[in-house]
């Protein structure tokens, strides 16, 4: 689709959710009290201050990490991804979000205020993730001098 534009036919009456299961599986996993994640799934975060990004290479970035990286070995899988960031030559918080292979950048609201500092956070949820190789390849998006 594009910008969820999808014959309705194709989203509804199709049966995904369907009520027993939810119950059965309630009934044998919620009510243990206990909580039930597979192995491996979690989320890593961190924050890169005092730097912009330059938006071309981010994207390039996201691009290795959603598409390159899902079929090797070891790198684990992105589900999810929230990223607020400062570009260069953009006075507003860029928000970047993923879902799977799918992502994009867009220009919120929020401006930066002259004097603070730029912290740009960013968040990734999924199974056998990699902080040090996400910091790594994030880094690598850091807009430097020749981008001007």
């Amino acid at each position: 689709t594009v910008h969820c534009i999808v014959p309705l036919a194709k989203l509804l009456n199709i049966n995904a959710y369907d009520p027993d299961r939810c119950a059965e599986l309630a009934r044998s996993h919620l009510f243990t009290g206990k909580p039930v994640h597979p192995r491996g799934v979690g989320s890593v975060s961190f924050a890169i201050g005092h730097v912009e990004f330059d938006s071309a290479k981010l994207d390039r970035a996201y691009g290795q990490l959603l598409w390159d990286d899902r079929n090797e070995p070891g790198r684990g899988e992105i589900w999810r991804a929230k990223a607020l960031v400062a570009i260069r030559g953009e006075n507003m918080r860029v928000l970047y979000q993923a879902a799977h292979t799918l992502f994009e950048g867009e220009t919120t609201h929020m401006a930066w205020q002259d004097d603070e500092t730029r912290i740009s956070s960013f968040v990734f949820i999924g199974r056998g993730l990699d902080k040090s190789h996400l910091q790594d390849i994030i880094t690598q998006a850091v807009a430097n001098n020749d981008d001007e």
